[in-house]
C-alpha cells in the first residue's frame, strides 16, 4: 500500500512544470504550491535512508477518481455487419435421452378427451395374463383371421363325453361299411320310414316242398289282440246317379268324381251308357287327371251315403252339358269302343232286348283290385269321349266310392 501511495505522489510530482533534481537547492512552500514539481534522483524520507516503507497515517479510506474511464457496459455501433458461419457442437431440437428416467410426480391416471375409441395395432401383441376360458352370454364374436385349419399335437385319441344323448337325429346319407347282414331285435319296434312299398324277389322258388311240416305249430308270443285292415265293405262308402245327360256335339269329359281336401276318396266302381239319334261306334274313356277342371258347364248330383250312420261325403261329382277347361291327364285307365244307337222297341210289346244297341261302358274292382285312388281335390276321375262327334245324345252315370 505504501508503495501505491508513493507511486501516486512521485507522478503528481511529476506532472508539475518544475523539476528537483536532487541538489539540495529546495523548493518554498509557495513554489510547491503553485505548480507541479518534477522529481528526480535519490528520494529519502524522514530519517534516511533509501524509501522502502511509507507511512501515511491520514490516507482517506475513499479515493475519489475523476476523469473518464470505461463504463461496465460499451456501446457498439457496426455499421455493416457481415454474415458470419457458426461451427461446430449445438444441440438438437430432440436430444437422446439414454439410461432410466426417474418422474416422481407422475400421476396414477390421465384424462385424454380425444382419445379414439378403437386402436389400430400393428404387429404382435403378448397378453400374459389372458384367461383360460371366456364366459359369452350371448352375440357373437367376430374373429377375421381365424385359420382355416388349425393343428393341435396334442389332442387325445378318445374323449369321453358324460351326457352325450343315447339317440342322435342324423340327417342326409349315412354310408356304414361294416353294417352286419341281419340284426337282431329282442324288444321294443323297428320303425322304418323309406322301406318300400314292394320288393321284387328275382329268385323265388314257384313252388315250396316242405317235407317235415308239424301237424301244429305253436307260436308263444303271438299278440293276444289282433289289428285287422278294415275292407271297403266296413268303410264309408257313398254313391251318386246323373240320368239323361245332354252332351255337347264334340263332348269331352261328360262325368266326373273330384278328391276330397280331408280324405281319401277310393272309387270302386262307376258305368255310363249312351245313345244318340244317328247310330256309331264310339270310344269312351276312364282318364285320370292331376289338376281339376274348370269352366264348362256342369250340375252336382247329390251325394248319398250307403250308410246313413256315415258322414256326409266330401268328394265332388260333376255331370257336364258343355265341355269343361280339362285338366292335366295323367293317363287313360281304360278305353272301350260302344255302339251308340237308338234303343230297339219290340213289337207287340215287351221290355227291349237284352243286348240291344243301348251300350255302354263300366269298371268295377275287384277284390284284389287297388281301388282308384285319389288324394286331394287336384285330382280327379273322368269319364270321357275325346271329342268325338256325336249327334242328339245323353247319357246316365253312376259311381261308387269310399273315403277314409
Amino acid at each position: 500500500m505504501k508503495l501505491i501511495i508513493l507511486l501516486i505522489t512521485l507522478f503528481s510530482i511529476y506532472a508539475h512544470a518544475d523539476y528537483v533534481d536532487g541538489s539540495g537547492s529546495g523548493l518554498t512552500d509557495a513554489q510547491l504550491r503553485s505548480s507541479p514539481v518534477i522529481i528526480s534522483g535519490t528520494v529519502f524520507t524522514q530519517g534516511g535512508g533509501p524509501a522502502s516503507n511509507v507511512s501515511v497515517t491520514n490516507f482517506p479510506a475513499v479515493q475519489v477518481v475523476s476523469g473518464p474511464f470505461f463504463q461496465a457496459t460499451q456501446p457498439v455501433s457496426i455499421a455493416t455487419m457481415p454474415s458470419t458461419p457458426v461451427t461446430g457442437t449445438f444441440f438438437q431440437a430432440t436430444q437422446p435421452v439414454s439410461g432410466s428416467v426417474s418422474v416422481s410426480n407422475f400421476p396414477a391416471t390421465t384424462s385424454v378427451s380425444n382419445f379414439p375409441a378403437s386402436q389400430t395395432v400393428n404387429g404382435s401383441v403378448s397378453v400374459s395374463n389372458f384367461p383360460a376360458s371366456v364366459s359369452i352370454s350371448s352375440g357373437s364374436i367376430s374373429v377375421d383371421n381365424f385359420p382355416a385349419t388349425t393343428s393341435v399335437s396334442n389332442f387325445p385319441a378318445t374323449t369321453s363325453v358324460s351326457n352325450f344323448p343315447a339317440i342322435q337325429t342324423v340327417s342326409g346319407s349315412v354310408n356304414v361299411g361294416n353294417f352286419p347282414a341281419t340284426i337282431s331285435v329282442s324288444g321294443g319296434s323297428v320303425s322304418v320310414s323309406n322301406f318300400p312299398a314292394t320288393t321284387s324277389v328275382s329268385n323265388f322258388p314257384t313252388t315250396i316242398s316242405v317235407s317235415n311240416q308239424p301237424s301244429t305249430i305253436s307260436v308263444s308270443n303271438f299278440p293276444a289282440v289282433q289289428t285287422i285292415d278294415t275292407v271297403d265293405a266296413f268303410k264309408a262308402t257313398y254313391s251318386a246317379a246323373a240320368g239323361n245327360i245332354t252332351l255337347a256335339a264334340t263332348p269331352t269329359d261328360i262325368f266326373t268324381i273330384t278328391g276330397s281336401a280331408t280324405k281319401v276318396v277310393k272309387v270302386t266302381s262307376i258305368h255310363t251308357s249312351c245313345t244318340q239319334t244317328t247310330g256309331s261306334y264310339v270310344d269312351v274313356f276312364l282318364i285320370k287327371r292331376s289338376t281339376a277342371n274348370t269352366l264348362g258347364t256342369s250340375s252336382t248330383p247329390t251325394v248319398i251315403p250307403v250308410d246313413s250312420n256315415d258322414a256326409a261325403g266330401t268328394a265332388v261329382v260333376r255331370s257336364y252339358t258343355a265341355n269343361p277347361t280339362l285338366g292335366v291327364s295323367v293317363g287313360s285307365l281304360r278305353v272301350e269302343k260302344i255302339p251308340m244307337g237308338t234303343p230297339l222297341i219290340q213289337t207287340g210289346g215287351g221290355n227291349n232286348p237284352p243286348g240291344g244297341n243301348v251300350s255302354g261302358m263300366k269298371w268295377q274292382a275287384t277284390a284284389i283290385d287297388k281301388a282308384i285312388t285319389l288324394r286331394g281335390t287336384s285330382q280327379v276321375l273322368s269319364i270321357n269321349l275325346n271329342g268325338q262327334t256325336v249327334t242328339g245324345a245323353s247319357c246316365s252315370s253312376w259311381i261308387t266310392w269310399t273315403e277314409e
